[in-house]
């Protein structure tokens, strides 16, 4: 409660993710949906949770997932590399 009001808790987005995890499909509660299909060339979507885990759709094929998990870093500092999924 803030103020002597309860807050509505925000609906989140149902994801999908088809062909091979590599085509992205959004669908929000107002019925809103995005979908982004893969690129052979470019990383064609990124998601980023809040707890810091990154799922990225790779060029040509693939997904790649990085943890925020800070036992992952390496000695100097550099970012740990992403794992394949």
């Amino acid at each position: 409660m803030v103020g002597g009001e309860e807050q509505e808790e925000e609906e989140q987005p149902d994801v999908e993710c088809a062909q091979g995890g590599r085509a992205l499909h959004l669908e929000f509660p107002d019925g809103s949906i995005i979908d982004v299909l893969p690129d052979e060339r470019y990383e064609a979507w990124t998601l980023a949770w809040p707890d810091g885990l990154l799922l990225v759709s790779l060029p040509g094929n693939g997904l790649a997932l990085w943890s925020a998990d800070p036992t992952s870093a390496t000695q100097d500092g550099d970012q740990p590399s992403p794992t394949p999924v």
